[in-house]
């Protein structure tokens, strides 16, 4: 992040739809948007792959990984002023870079003279099991907390993912509401080369990352 001049904070919109069909029952689609770039001009030496840039460089960069959630919860304490189940839940990461690094000496197949443009894209399949509350402390008060992950390989892509949330809702009417919310997502990403040994427009190696967040928003029922 120091090296690209990419900023540690920003701010991203979210949206959430939430259906409870029965007592027991919910299903609930969220879709996190986050993407951000950096401008910064510095004596560096970047490798990136087999490509390796140096000297004095012009660094522009530009990030997304926005993640989209479909949960499954079930709840085992279902109470009038209390709500206390099991989750399950499917995902996808869409990771986008784009890195583009200009001036110094560049080495490497895909060095163009002293620059170096590297477009990588792909979208990493997730899911997570875990547990989640909600209690009614109040005529218009709610307040919940939610946890799940886990790790698994699908096809090229070794994941984990752990995720956390800590949050309060208070409903102005029947239908409108004010929500705030921390939010915590861990995310490992291994990305394995082709197995036909064909060459990947994607990136391949591991992505790290983790974030926090807090969500300001507001609910609507219907």
């Amino acid at each position: 992040r120091e090296v690209l001049g990419v900023s540690a904070a920003t701010v991203q919109p979210a949206i959430g739809i939430r259906w409870k069909p029965g007592r027991h029952t919910e299903f609930d689609l969220g879709f996190q948007f986050l993407s951000q770039s950096g401008d910064r001009s510095a004596n560096e030496t970047i490798v990136i792959g087999e490509d390796t840039v140096s000297g004095d460089l012009d660094i522009k960069s530009r990030f997304s990984s926005d993640n989209a959630t479909f949960q499954f919860k079930y709840s085992i304490l279902a109470k009038e002023k209390s709500n206390v189940g099991l989750g399950l839940g499917l995902g996808a990461i869409f990771f986008d870079m784009t890195l583009d690094v200009t001036g110094g000496t560049c080495s490497g197949a895909n060095c163009v003279a002293d620059t170096l443009g590297t477009p990588k894209k792909f979208t990493a399949p997730t899911a997570s099991i875990g547990v989640f509350g909600q209690w009614r402390v109040g005529d218009r008060w709610y307040v919940g907390a939610d946890a799940r992950g886990i790790g698994a390989k699908v096809d090229r892509y070794d994941f984990s993912v752990f995720e956390g949330n800590l949050g309060g809702q208070y409903y102005l009417s029947n239908r409108w509401g004010l929500g705030l919310g921390w939010f915590y997502t861990d995310v490992t990403v291994d990305v394995e080369a082709k197995s036909d040994g064909g060459a990947a427009d994607d990136l391949v190696g591991e992505v790290k990352y983790n974030y926090s967040s807090i969500r300001v928003g507001v609910i609507g029922s219907f």
